[in-house]
């Protein structure tokens, strides 16, 4: 993952220091950007740029035996990595959408508040290497899916 949002850096920190829990998860969202989301979630596609977008749910896993999230060592030099096991299929493109080249993982539907955001990463194509700019564009009539271990999570 690129980065965590500043919220969830401190509930980490404070969670490793301090011994508080960390935020609980009942809902999460999968959202598409048109660049770098920063620690904000800012450059989210929105209605008025991207006719037919909205974010994804993609539910967490209340048991490590559910089937939303598979955790494995693929991630870089061999880190632990959060990957979906169920696609992420977005709405039909009314017009074309802004290219985009980040995702991003949200707490909610609709929100927009830094503590909404816990974090994104750029989409990648064969190999994992970043999309070349300005990323990936979708025309009217078609959407875009994450296959099953499509999106990758982990900590650097």
């Amino acid at each position: 993952m690129s980065g965590l949002s500043t919220p969830m850096e401190v509930a980490v920190l404070q969670a490793i220091c301090k011994g508080q829990p960390l935020p609980a998860f009942p809902d999460l969202y999968v959202a598409l950007h048109t660049a770098d989301p920063g620690d904000t979630g800012a450059n989210e596609l929105t209605l008025a740029t991207a006719p037919g977008y909205g974010r994804v749910q993609l539910v967490p896993d209340p048991t490590p035996s559910d089937g939303n999230w598979t955790l494995d060592a693929g991630g870089p030099v061999g880190q632990s990595r959060m990957r979906n096991n169920r696609s992420v299929l977005f709405g039909t493109a009314a017009a074309a959408w802004p290219p985009v080249a980040f995702y991003g993982l949200w707490r909610t539907l609709a929100g927009t508040a830094p503590t909404d955001f816990v974090g994104g990463a750029p989409l990648t194509g064969p190999g994992g290497a970043p999309l070349a700019p300005p990323g990936l564009t979708i025309d009217a009539g078609n959407r875009i899916e994450f296959e099953a271990l499509g999106l990758e999570f982990w900590l650097q």
